[in-house]
């Protein structure tokens, strides 16, 4: 199931944003889990992580605030 695939890549992102992986490895991962997004809205943030990826790491607090997104979108798709 496409949700699976989904909540897997997103666990991904948040294992690699915890764990301080260099930008390489958490920008592939987004972009892996940008492509199995099933909601345009989860679509939407995956960019903007993207895009933004360079701020987001530059600080902890960055890390913490992605990782806490993953978080919710995960419960988010796991309870649909």
């Amino acid at each position: 199931m496409a949700d699976e695939k989904t909540i897997r890549a997103l666990e991904a992102i948040a294992d690699l944003v915890r764990g301080s992986a260099e930008r390489g490895k958490i920008e592939a991962a987004v972009k892996a889990a940008r492509k199995l997004a099933p909601v345009p809205d989860l679509a939407e943030e995956l960019s903007v992580w993207e895009k933004k990826l360079d701020v987001i790491l530059k600080e902890p607090v960055g890390r913490e605030g992605m990782a806490r997104h993953v978080s919710h979108w995960i419960e988010k798709l796991k309870n649909n």
